[in-house]
């Protein structure tokens, strides 16, 4: 069964309109197969109510086809492999939250949040896709909830010696 991992903690039932849902089985179809849930009204617009759908009823939802898109990131993944233009992540590769925020590019965009700039001027700046920063802010919360000061990028050794 695929369902979403941001929902994994959520009870297997649920009461709509009198109604007893099923969770991770589409409201619509009744698959259990990649499960999204979709906001009944918009979260942007306060809504927090979800329904389990699968992709392709929440395609039909939103008048996409999930399932295409997928494929198609598939066969562009694979073209591009071919062309030797795409590696991907190594096999059982990972790397730590602290390790991750440390990079250089995060590094500026941890200085350019702090100094107050909005995503989409960073993401121009610094040339990390926005998605990016929404995960660094979300970290940076975490830290502030906990009163834990973001690790400090290591100094290389010319750095030491140089910049005193």
């Amino acid at each position: 069964m695929g369902k979403s991992s941001n929902h994994s903690e959520r009870s297997l039932y649920m009461w709509k309109e009198d109604k007893l849902i099923t969770k991770d089985i589409c409201f619509d179809c009744g698959s259990d197969e990649h499960i999204h849930y979709h906001h009944v009204v918009p979260e942007t617009k306060g809504g927090t109510m979800t329904i389990p759908l699968c992709i392709i009823c929440h395609g039909k939802v939103h008048n996409r086809d999930f399932m295409k898109i997928k494929e198609l990131q598939k066969v562009g993944i694979e073209k591009a492999k071919r062309l030797g233009k795409y590696k991907g992540r190594t096999n059982g590769s990972y790397m730590n939250t602290e390790k991750w925020i440390q990079k250089p590019k995060n590094d500026k965009v941890v200085k350019y949040l702090k100094e107050g700039y909005r995503a989409n001027k960073i993401s121009e700046m610094v040339g990390v896709h926005v998605n990016t920063i929404t995960k660094i802010k979300k970290y940076l919360s975490s830290l502030e909830q906990t009163n834990v000061e973001p690790p400090k990028p290591k100094k290389k050794f010319w750095e030491r010696i140089f910049n005193r």
